[in-house]
């Protein structure tokens, strides 16, 4: 689990540092854009993110699978990732040609204020499907390699400084509006021609080639079936997590300008998966190769190190959200004093979805991937039924109640579908004393009164409460790879 741990704390280093410049970002965007502006931003994002997922057509779980099985097969690697990235070029090209052909359609779902804007930046849609899409097959690829917090980098950080810059010129009027909208979606091709350059020469044996004959008979069908299946799990989880914001702008009577508000909370709830995030990144591929040389002691290992790790991150993260939501409804305008609420709401099921682990990995890449998309399925046609029908009556109160009951069902029947399968559960007695010290930590603070300075205030009581639940959790070594990184730091003197 070394280098799990070291992958994992250099990419939420890495995660953490993108985070601030994103809240500085968001912070920047309440003040300098208005609601609408800001919202048509969010929402075009989170429709190129969902159609992105689905024009990869799985590729991404096969490529990170299976570059494993074919690492001594040069031939048939090279073969893996020219298909890779040759499949999402031509999916893109045929969803431009639809998208086109639905212009009106399109034009006349949204809400009568928002469709002059929506007209006018029409295609800016089809442009960042593709360029996200490249995106994530060079991230997956980085990721199989075990360049983790190099793929983080490039969405972190590099991204994220592009933004506040596009966002500073166009605030204070140096750019046109038109001009940062579209710089918003054009800068993706920077990280794509950074990645490009690690992966060419940072890595061992990134090629290309097109002889879809090296595979037999047997290996194409099991691609093919792999990449069937993968696309709609992967495309089932991403409408979980972008189909309350994209139905937003259609059902909500606000439009997008409730996209706006709403992607604030997300924000936090962003912070709030960073540690999760960079782990699954860094035990996935040792999870994966373990699995596949069927050395069921390794994957047990990582699965329940793993798990408790996460649980551990989740409730840290928790903690330092829960305590501070007054304090980031106090920085934010007007406008965005739902926050709160939101974020409480939301975190209901993403906590859920933490608490249980490497579950989604593990079923991914087990015989089971089947039952699993099955269920994720299921969820989906849930989540859209619920938003259906709560956004119109409730808005973004609706969006987020929708979204946190379908994670919490999800979650229990994949807890329920893991531990039947594989006989796998991510829980012990000290999961539980971890959630219960973070709760105990969270509703003493809310009887501790805020000081004037909002800053000092967030300050203080992050330092606090975080240490706080560090010293008890290092005190009843309640989480064994913490204690023992710790304590090695300690004698070592040295982070890494």
């Amino acid at each position: 689990m070394g280098i799990v741990v070291r992958q994992s704390i250099k990419t939420t280093i890495v995660t953490l540092f993108g985070a601030v410049l994103g809240a500085i970002i968001v912070l920047a965007s309440t003040y300098l854009l208005p609601v609408q502006y800001y919202g048509f931003i969010k929402n075009i994002t989170n429709q190129a993110l969902t159609f992105s997922y689905f024009l990869l057509m799985g590729v991404p779980s096969t490529l990170i699978v299976y570059i494993h099985k074919y690492q001594e097969e040069p031939i048939k690697k090279k073969t893996l990732v020219g298909f890779s990235f040759l499949i999402p070029i031509l999916t893109c090209s045929i969803f431009f040609i639809v998208y086109t052909f639905l212009h009106d359609s399109i034009i006349n779902h949204y809400q009568p204020i928002d469709r002059s804007i929506n007209e006018q930046y029409f295609y800016l849609l089809p442009i960042f499907v593709l360029l996200l899409s490249l995106v994530t097959l060079f991230e997956s690829y980085l990721n199989s390699q075990m360049r983790v917090a190099l793929s983080s980098f490039m969405q972190a950080i590099l991204i994220r400084v592009l933004t506040l810059i596009l966002l500073v010129l166009a605030g204070y009027k140096i750019i046109s509006i038109s001009t940062f909208f579209y710089g918003m979606v054009l800068m993706y091709g920077i990280p794509i021609l950074a990645m490009w350059w690690i992966a060419k020469y940072k890595t061992t044996n990134f090629q290309i080639a097109f002889n879809w004959r090296v595979f037999n008979k047997i290996e194409r069908k099991e691609l093919l079936h792999f990449t069937w299946y993968h696309l709609l799990l992967s495309a089932s989880l991403t409408l979980l997590g972008t189909l309350d914001a994209n139905m937003l702008a259609f059902y909500s009577h606000q439009g997008v300008s409730d996209v706006g508000i709403y992607a604030n909370a997300v924000f936090i709830i962003s912070l709030f998966i960073i540690p999760y995030r960079a782990m699954t990144a860094a035990s996935f591929p040792i999870l994966t190769q373990a699995y596949h040389e069927k050395d069921m002691i390794k994957v047990k290992d990582v699965y329940y190190r793993a798990s408790n790790n996460i649980l551990f991150a989740t409730v840290a993260m928790g903690i330092l959200i829960a305590l501070n939501l007054d304090n980031a409804v106090a920085i934010l305008p007007p406008a965005y004093s739902a926050l709160k609420p939101l974020v409480l709401i939301l975190m209901l099921g993403r906590l859920v979805d933490m608490a249980t682990g490497l579950n989604s990995e593990i079923m991914s890449i087990s015989k089971h991937y089947k039952s699993f998309f099955i269920l994720s399925l299921a969820l989906v046609l849930m989540i859209l039924i619920f938003n259906r029908i709560s956004i119109p009556l409730y808005g973004v109160y609706g969006a987020a109640w929708a979204t946190s009951i379908a994670l919490c069902i999800f979650n229990i029947g994949k807890y329920l579908l893991v531990k039947r399968k594989l006989q796998l559960v991510p829980f012990t007695k000290s999961s539980f004393l971890t959630i219960l010290i973070g709760i105990l930590i969270v509703v003493v603070f809310q009887f501790i009164p805020t000081i004037g300075n909002v800053y000092i205030d967030l300050l203080l009581r992050s330092l606090i409460g975080i240490t706080l639940f560090l010293a008890i959790v290092l005190k009843y070594k309640l989480v064994s790879d913490v204690y023992d990184f710790v304590t090695k730091v300690k004698s070592s003197r040295r982070l890494f």
